[in-house]
């Protein structure tokens, strides 16, 4: 079993203005099923994620090579009371797939990059709901690096970018206008490692 604690900060670089990051952290568990699959819960102020990793090929050796798998998850995140319909409230429910491309080095090393797809919808409670539905590419990069057998750190960037946005106000799907999203981390991870 793993615990990771991560404080991290959440952005959009948007084109029209400084980017406001929002602190945040969060406390995860992962229990490794079998060789290549495990399950992992992910809880922050407001949302929780759930989601899998399935190693597609492992390296021979954890100090060199490279290790492939997919990370299939899914998300609740809420923001706002909805306080008598004069405070919305946005429920959002995420659908992430990754790849997740582990290059492994010398003394337990690691370069973890992660292109992923991520489905959104949310739905905004006020006086009426509205729901919409977003599609984002994006990517992360992180680093590995071992304080001792069972303790690592992993400082980590994630970037993305809203493709795809649809309301019922919308006539079509048109392009998102959000900016580029991002994540600044850094986890600590303690337990199994592998």
């Amino acid at each position: 079993m793993q615990v990771q604690v991560t404080p991290h900060g959440n952005g959009v670089l948007a084109p029209t203005g400084i980017p406001a990051v929002m602190p945040g952290l969060e406390l995860a568990v992962r229990r490794g099923m079998t060789q290549r699959f495990d399950l992992g819960v992910k809880l922050w102020l407001g949302g929780l994620t759930v989601d899998s990793k399935i190693a597609l090929r492992r390296s021979d050796t954890p100090h060199r090579g490279i290790d492939w798998a997919v990370a299939p998850g899914i998300g609740y995140a809420t923001q706002g009371i909805g306080n008598a319909g004069i405070t919305p409230a946005v429920h959002a429910v995420d659908i992430h797939l990754p790849l997740l491309v582990g290059f492994n080095f010398a003394n337990g090393y690691g370069l973890v990059v992660g292109p992923r797809l991520t489905q959104r919808i949310s739905v905004l409670v006020g006086t009426t709901a509205l729901t919409s539905y977003a599609l984002a590419a994006g990517s992360s990069v992180g680093l590995d690096v071992p304080l001792t057998s069972n303790v690592h750190l992993f400082p980590e960037v994630a970037l993305y970018l809203p493709l795809i946005e649809a309301a019922p106000h919308m006539p079509v799907a048109s392009p998102a206008a959000d900016g580029l999203g991002f994540q600044i981390a850094l986890g600590v991870l303690i337990g199994g490692h592998e």
